[in-house]
């Protein structure tokens, strides 16, 4: 149990919670080109939520939702927000459930559109994702109660652990909350009598009963920052992973004094911090030798961007995982969708395409079935 000696000695000695080291991508994590060979669906600017209802696909980009079906995906534009689309889920009863990055709640199905007023009245202006647990009834991930969904990078960089989990019943219209005190909730997935929950920022997935109780580890030191969970038909879940680790950012990240001097004085875009795409600009950090050899970008420099899709199993431990490593453009990982048919629909963010990862799929089975 930490004391106030342990982590001054943990302080001193650069290791436990005060600790740079970042865990290497091995084993069912370990790097490969499969997402930047998956095929391209569609192509659109910075896609960011995607979900399978009724045989289409719907998806976010900005304040547009779109739809479109994967045999021709041709995006048709169904609605323009005024805010950005921060999440969304399709629910059981074909109801389309929409959360805007002020914390609005949009229920769209074949009556109409509905709005939800108990989520803004108890103060969640940072949904990240949507899970259905019961008819009626959603599971809410709240990243942060200071920032809105779309300054994720000023929460981790400002130290914040203000997420939390609640439930939302929308026949009456009322919340529940079941977990505070979370390092940035940005992912949530029922499995029927608990939540699976992403803590990006404590890089794991945790278990917060739903009868209530406090969160339990499942899946911890991840090289990555977790976000959205999609469940599979065939058992097991899908995790997006929409930023990579690295030492300098963790490093950046203790030291105080410089993270708040770059936060006033930096332009957004070009902090030491995780970002969904990188490369765009010289400017950026991480430049020089490290990155580039004779003017090529290593696949294996760091990186503030990356891509990376993680296969779990019934226990929410990785099997394998498909990515876009530093010389790659189907970067940030955002989110993912199931079809029918079984086919895997990712959206990469940072690249500006949605991938179509079924034949990037078979291509990991036959590697792991030859290895």
């Amino acid at each position: 149990m930490s004391n106030p000696v342990t982590r001054c000695m943990d302080w001193f000695f650069g290791r436990g919670a005060y600790a740079v080291t970042v865990p290497g991508m091995d084993g069912a994590l370990r790097p490969n080109a499969l997402l930047d060979e998956a095929p391209a669906l569609v192509c659109d600017p910075a896609p960011d939520n995607i979900v399978s209802l009724g045989g289409s696909f719907f998806h976010s980009c900005g304040h547009d939702l779109r739809q479109w079906h994967p045999d021709a995906p041709a995006p048709a534009t169904l609605h323009s927000f005024d805010r950005p689309i921060a999440a969304m889920a399709a629910l059981s009863d074909g109801t389309l459930a929409i959360a805007l990055a002020d914390g609005t709640v949009l229920l769209r199905g074949p009556e109409g559109t509905r709005q939800l007023s108990a989520p803004q009245s108890n103060g969640l202006l940072c949904i990240t994702a949507l899970s259905e647990t019961a008819p009626g009834v959603l599971a809410l991930a709240n990243g942060s109660a200071r920032v809105h969904a779309t300054d994720w990078a000023a929460d981790l960089m400002q130290r914040n652990a203000t997420g939390s989990v609640w439930l939302l019943d929308s026949a009456q219209d009322t919340v529940r909350p079941l977990a505070h005190g979370l390092a940035y909730a940005a992912g949530v997935l029922s499995d029927g009598r608990r939540l699976i929950v992403s803590e990006a920022w404590a890089h794991r997935l945790v278990a917060v009963p739903l009868s209530g109780g406090a969160p339990t580890a499942l899946t911890a030191h991840l090289p990555g920052y977790p976000g959205r969970i999609v469940a599979d038909p065939s058992g097991g879940a899908w995790l997006c992973v929409f930023a990579p680790r690295s030492q300098l950012i963790e490093f950046v990240l203790r030291e105080r004094g410089y993270r708040e001097r770059m936060m006033r004085e930096v332009p957004r875009e070009l902090w030491i911090a995780p970002a969904l795409r990188s490369g765009e600009s010289f400017l950026e950090p991480l430049q020089g030798g490290a990155v580039k050899q004779l003017g090529i970008l290593k696949p294996w420099a760091p990186t503030r961007s990356y891509g990376l899709l993680v296969r779990l199993d019934d226990a929410f431990q990785p099997l394998f995982s498909l990515h876009s490593r530093a010389d790659g453009r189907r970067h940030g990982v955002t989110s993912a969708a199931l079809h029918a048919d079984g086919r895997v629909c990712v959206t990469a963010c940072g690249g500006d395409v949605i991938l179509d990862c079924a034949p990037a799929l078979t291509m990991e089975a036959e590697h792991a079935a030859a290895g």
